[in-house]
């Protein structure tokens, strides 16, 4: 008895040490509370979604995954949302002249009916409204709020900034993409740059292709009652239709079908000529809309520069990737963006209907000035593209250019995008370093830079 006692009374003892061991942290483990607050920030991820719009939805949503305080809106003059208005306001007040009735033809809808040439003039719509419209449409245009569009802001992390960094992506990119923006984004206000990454407009051609070739007459064959004949008298059906068809459809391997004897020789001359105004009508159109385009980005452009004079920062680097060099092109030939203000190129390509001599152009007309090229060797294309702009270079006598390929394997992008943003932050220091006077507007000449260099 004594023994059974003994060991009930060592199993009473023992349960609550076993229960309090299981509760015990285990070795190394931090308080509840603190792992969160001492766990370390991580660093910041690239979006890694396309936009189709920048009035999309889909941007707002992505800029929301952002920091709030890298966000800005950059106010746009009138002139790149005035189009549109202008449209609306000019259907509206035809609707208001003829009483909801199109000068054409009622059942074609208005679009048509203007492609056709049956809208009034502009000049008789605008001589026949009111004045109580007129006025109510100025009302209208005061209290509607300026246009903006976003932008990402990062301050230079040095008490005095280098300078400023406008980074304008490709076509259809925003202004994180995780290629090459979002690495200069990050990496550059480290070395007391700020950056400052736009929002640009899509480019939309809206243009039908070329037409290839003259115009062929459509046959049309429609079979007779033979397929409702029964199995037995198909064969005898076959051969009657073949026979039916004979004189208007040849047999095949005799030629090509009789278009000329059936539309004539004027035919064929008027389709020609129909297929090569076509023809100039769609390179008119692609021009239209390259110059829109341009002039839309050349507008964000400048609240840029101004926003940034704002913000105490005169002298600025132009990042242009991809397409982004084309929609700059009129700055660059009128000699809008100085030359003592670099230029920086990432994989530049022309884009749709565009060809790659025009920037190569420009180059040769601008003449000296800083420019850093980065481009793609593994790309024929844009191999072919960079080896006509180092011609351009020498042609202008342009000693300041720096052209770079860039051999990393496309599918390390890590390494990639590191190695882009160590060099335009070199050649940056190395720009101010050799030109100490580059912010005021004064380049040493290359007689000048030799001397120096071999001191």
């Amino acid at each position: 008895m004594r023994r059974l006692a003994v060991l009930l009374l060592g199993g009473c003892l023992c349960a609550p040490m076993v229960q309090a061991e299981s509760d015990a942290p285990p070795p190394g483990a931090l308080p509840p509370g603190e792992a969160e607050t001492s766990a370390p920030a991580e660093p910041s991820k690239p979006i890694e979604r396309h936009f189709i719009a920048d009035d999309d939805t889909r941007l707002e949503t992505l800029l929301e995954r952002l920091p709030q305080q890298e966000v800005v809106r950059l106010s746009l003059p009138d002139t790149e949302a005035s189009a549109p208005q202008d449209d609306q306001t000019v259907t509206k007040a035809r609707g208001q002249q003829t009483g909801g009735q199109k000068n054409g033809d009622p059942t074609v809808p208005d679009a048509i009916d203007d492609l056709l040439g049956n809208a009034p003039p502009p000049d008789t719509l605008a001589s026949q409204t009111t004045n109580g419209e007129a006025d109510a449409t100025e009302e209208a245009d005061e209290g509607r709020a300026p246009p903006t569009f976003p932008a990402l802001w990062i301050p230079a992390e040095a008490p005095k900034p280098e300078g400023g960094l406008i980074i304008l992506p490709g076509d259809g990119l925003h202004p994180d993409w995780p290629q090459q923006i979002h690495a200069l984004r990050e990496t550059l206000p480290r070395a007391a740059w700020s950056t400052l990454s736009l929002v640009l407009p899509v480019y939309q051609p809206q243009t039908l292709p070329a037409r290839q070739g003259k115009a062929v007459e459509r046959f049309s064959y429609m079979p007779g009652e033979a397929e409702a004949e029964s199995e037995e008298e198909t064969s005898e059906s076959e051969e009657a239709s073949s026979e039916a068809a004979a004189p208007d459809m040849p047999p095949v391997g005799q030629g090509s079908l009789p278009t000329d004897s059936l539309m004539g020789d004027a035919a064929g001359t008027d389709e020609s000529t129909a297929g090569a105004d076509d023809e100039k009508a769609t390179s008119v159109d692609m021009a239209a809309q390259l110059a829109r385009q341009q002039k839309r980005v050349d507008a964000r452009l400048q609240s840029a520069l101004d926003w940034l004079k704002s913000q105490q920062i005169n002298w600025n680097t132009l990042v242009l990737q991809h397409e982004a060099a084309w929609w700059l092109l009129p700055r660059l030939k009128d000699g809008g963006w100085p030359k003592h203000e670099p230029i920086v190129l990432l994989d530049a390509m022309p884009p749709d209907g565009e060809d790659a001599t025009a920037l190569t152009q420009a180059l040769v007309d601008s003449g000296r000035r800083p420019i850093l090229d980065l481009y793609n060797p593994f790309n024929g294309k844009e191999k072919a593209a960079a080896e006509d702009r180092q011609e351009a270079y020498r042609r202008a006598g342009n000693d300041l250019a720096v052209q770079l390929p860039i051999y990393l394997p496309l599918t390390d992008r890590d390494a990639r995008n590191a190695w882009v943003a160590k060099r335009v932050e070199g050649w940056l220091r190395q720009l101010k370093k050799d030109h100490p006077m580059i912010t005021r507007g004064r380049l040493r000449s290359e007689r000048q830079l030799k001397q120096r260099r071999s001191r």
